[in-house]
């Protein structure tokens, strides 16, 4: 292909079917050869394509040993890692300005550092100078702290949503799951994220997509009379004293935090939780647990808060279908219930299909249909043609019970006003686009 007069090589990427999210996973990194390459020895009469030597886990080690120190090939490029406290140091790119267009130049700062913060300290850090710019938890603290501290504020929706998991490899009983649920104030997440740091959802989709279905409501709603809860909990084989309204042989339930209760934004719902369920006789426990991220990897946990980062297509395959090889299928208990889920006796729901004919599904059938439903998302171009599709497999989704979605909160961009140039970060934020996605415009007000 000739581009300014230059002949240069082209891939050519033909698809065998139609795939919306082909475009999202064509990206090609730029990897100079001379560099990478450097101080390898190719095998004798092994082919080499542009430099790479194939089926040669050799070769593949060799370009790893890199990756402490790579090239990059963008607005910055690596310079060196701090030994010390492993701040990662960057140098303008003098080549950048060769990707083209007006709006494309070599970067007006000349270095970049990019510092470890640990999690929760990355405002203190902003306070004391150590760095100058900084994603924050958007907390209504924090909020109040950047006016008193005179920083520069940028709010967006986050590309990502929290969510409750009720493990159904512990709590296989469906009505079981239910009654769970409704003793889950949602609210309380707004006590933590208030004054519009937050929304509350209603299906497993960050609301920044076009395939959350608005005005979704809740499944199972939260109940305060605890009739909802009582009624769920005999459903699922539990005894009910009615005389002194307590029931007698129910589990310890086990809300497990990634952090402190008064830390984390489901904390609020759990701790409402542990006293409606304890006026029923029902005891429960609040643990934190700071390696829940790996430990629900290892061992099944039973009911926990955590959060996902969603990506630009809102393809559920990876976290809800069945036969995903991910991680996720298996924390969450999918995995599990596929396998064991194949009665009655657990608990059925009725399942409006996308034909509008209703099915009374138990939750192996059930999660049969959402995989099917996940498969279809993905066989067509055009989003009013998915969004349907992934409006019903949401729907499914929620009256399963294994995942509770709880809020869509606010990314909180802050920087020191009096160092950075104000005018020259992006103001054009949306939860794809930062306020430095433009880096190389971004300038010191003084040098």
């Amino acid at each position: 292909k000739v581009v300014d007069n230059e002949v240069h090589d082209t891939v050519k990427n033909i698809l065998t079917e139609q795939n919306p999210k082909a475009i999202l996973s064509l990206g090609v990194t730029v990897t100079p050869q001379h560099y990478y390459t450097a101080g390898y020895s190719y095998t004798d009469g092994a082919v080499v394509n542009y430099g790479v030597e194939l089926d040669n886990p050799a070769f593949m080690a060799h370009l790893a040993s890199f990756n402490g120190a790579p090239m990059g090939a963008g607005t910055y490029v690596f310079d060196h890692v701090d030994s010390g406290d492993g701040t990662v140091y960057f140098v303008r790119n003098t080549y950048f300005e060769t990707m083209g267009g007006e709006n494309v130049y070599n970067a007006t700062i000349k270095n970049v550092a990019l510092k470890i913060i640990s999690s929760g300290a990355e405002y203190n850090a902003l306070v004391a100078g150590d760095v100058h710019y900084a994603t924050v938890s958007a907390t209504a603290d924090v909020m109040e702290s950047i006016v008193q501290d005179d920083l520069t504020a940028v709010l967006v929706d986050n590309l990502g949503y929290g969510y409750i998991c009720v493990n159904p490899e512990v709590y296989p009983n469906l009505n079981e799951r239910i009654a769970l649920t409704t003793v889950f104030d949602m609210s309380k997440v707004l006590d933590y994220y208030p004054n519009g740091l937050a929304d509350l959802i209603t299906r497993s989709q960050s609301q920044v997509s076009w395939a959350y279905p608005e005005g979704a409501d809740y499944i199972y709603d939260f109940d305060e009379s605890l009739a909802s809860a009582i009624s769920y909990l005999q459903a699922a084989g539990y005894t009910y004293d009615s005389v002194n309204g307590v029931f007698t042989d129910t589990p310890t339930y086990e809300f497990t935090l990634p952090s402190g209760a008064d830390a984390h934004p489901a904390g609020g719902v759990f701790l409402r939780a542990q006293a409606l369920l304890e006026t029923i006789g029902v005891d429960s426990e609040i643990i934190t647990d700071t390696n829940l991220i790996a430990n629900i990897k290892t061992d099944p946990v039973g009911i926990y808060a955590l959060a996902w980062q969603s990506s630009q297509d809102p393809d559920m395959y990876q976290v809800y279908h069945y036969e995903s090889q991910a991680d996720s299928v298996i924390a969450n208990g999918i995995v599990w219930l596929h396998a064991h889920g194949d009665s009655n006796d657990l608990g059925t729901i009725d399942v409006v299909k996308l034909d509008g004919s209703t099915q009374t599904m138990n939750q192996k059938e059930a999660l049969d249909y959402l995989a099917y439903l996940i498969e279809q998302g993905t066989k067509y171009m055009l989003t009013e043609e998915r969004a349907p599709i992934y409006a019903k497999a949401l729907e499914v989704l929620a009256q399963l019970n294994i995942e509770i979605p709880t809020y869509q909160r606010k990314n909180l961009f802050v920087y020191n006003g009096e160092i950075i140039d104000q005018t020259t970060v992006s103001t054009s934020v949306t939860p794809y686009w930062g306020p430095l996605a433009e880096i190389w415009k971004i300038s010191f007000i003084n040098g």
